[in-house]
């Protein structure tokens, strides 16, 4: 999970779905963790960083040494149309190797 500074919210990331179906889900919480929002995300991610000046928010995959790169403005604006995905602006792949952590550096 990760804490949006001056919004008094966080996010989480989980595991949608089940069988074949399986899919990923971030969900918003707003101040004293009231279930705010949900969105679907390609595939579940373990762990997460958030960059606030920047507008991104970084997400690696349970499976895959892939870093995904959103835009935060879509996991703070409404959700998806039932059925749709909120998609990475972009991907970082570390081939085979599996990413345990995730950090911001103000630089």
């Amino acid at each position: 999970s990760v804490a949006l500074p001056g919004r008094n919210e966080l996010l989480t990331f989980g595991v949608s779905g089940t069988g074949a179906k399986v899919g990923g889900v971030v969900r918003r919480y707003a101040a004293g963790l009231t279930p705010a929002a949900e969105y679907p995300i390609p595939t579940p991610a373990v762990v997460a960083a958030v960059d606030p000046a920047g507008g991104k928010v970084y997400a690696a995959g349970l499976t895959t040494g892939d870093v995904w790169v959103f835009d935060l403005a879509a996991f703070t604006a409404d959700p998806p149309a039932a059925g749709a995905v909120v998609k990475p602006v972009a991907t970082v792949s570390f081939a085979s190797h599996r990413v345990v952590g995730l950090e911001v550096a103000p630089d």
